[in-house]
């Protein structure tokens, strides 16, 4: 009870400071116009330079939090511009289906930067905004490895596909502005079955790095075996185990399996399994 009355006792006193604050600057700026028609030009010019910081300082509640909101959306949302795919690095020409499916991914992850700042579920909101910083990696990584962009089909034309696409459905269900259970139910679904596309995002993108993982691999096995040769026992940080343990490497690229395990099919075939979907919108 104490803590609410100095809450509301420190709001109140704020709220006068603030209207002090603007009334002087306003009355100053009204002072600043009568000295320049006086022609006392330098006191004039002074007295409307405190009022006008005076003014701003008093409403930065109003406008204040509402720019702090745009620069977050800015930096969390950065747009991504269409550009014309150089040569790949091996120095093919970039096929036209690259060139396509690559300003198809930037148009699609653009809309959907449009459509998260017209949501209002906070939910929804943050996890779209961590789909959204892994699909500006690998857009990023495309326009400099054009070769790559067929490894990102599904992700360009089924999940981020998705994505807009059922965002778009859900902000539609939100400027209806209805209650309705139905609408309720679909609502949670699709929070749902978008919580795991990050997941999908990332395992794309590791799709579409797997051949630099295998080379620093490859880099890293010979590294160790020229220290073990040499009598060097090279040791992991904060650890007691020596980091050149024998791995098993994968027999190719093409064995790499790079599918996600979909929380809706945990139980495959059991019967009488009823495990429910993880997640934190799952309630």
């Amino acid at each position: 009870m104490w803590d609410f009355i100095k809450k509301v006792f420190r709001d109140i006193c704020s709220a006068a400071l603030d209207f002090f604050l603007f009334t002087t600057g306003f009355v100053l700026c009204i002072g600043f116009v009568g000295g320049l028609f006086a022609g006392k030009f330098l006191p004039a010019i002074i007295m409307g330079l405190i009022g006008l910081v005076l003014c701003i300082f008093g409403s930065r509640k109003l406008w204040f939090p509402k720019w702090q909101e745009r620069q977050a959306k800015a930096k969390a949302l950065p747009s991504v511009k269409p550009a014309t795919l150089s040569e790949t690095s091996e120095g093919n020409t970039v096929s036209d289906f690259a060139q396509e499916s690559y300003e198809k991914a930037v148009a699609d992850y653009n809309h959907l930067n449009e459509i998260i700042r017209q949501l209002s579920d906070k939910e929804l909101i943050g996890q779209l905004e961590k789909m959204q910083a892994i699909a500006f990696k690998m857009l990023n990584y495309m326009k400099y490895h054009p070769e790559k962009v067929a490894l990102a089909d599904q992700f360009i034309n089924y999940y981020q596909d998705r994505a807009l696409s059922l965002s778009q459905q859900f902000l539609e269900f939100e400027e209806m502005n209805l209650n309705t259970p139905e609408i309720n139910q679909l609502k949670a679904k699709t929070k749902i079955t978008l919580e795991s596309f990050d997941e999908a995002y990332e395992a794309q993108f590791s799709r579409m790095v797997s051949d630099k993982i295998m080379e620093m691999e490859s880099e890293l096995q010979v590294a160790r075996q020229i220290m073990s040769d040499a009598g060097i026992s090279n040791k992991a940080p904060h650890s007691s185990q020596p980091a050149d343990i024998p791995r098993e490497e994968p027999a190719d690229s093409d064995s790499l399996d790079f599918r996600i395990d979909r929380p809706f099919d945990a139980c495959g075939k059991k019967q009488g399994c009823h495990v429910r979907p993880r997640g934190r919108f799952q309630k």
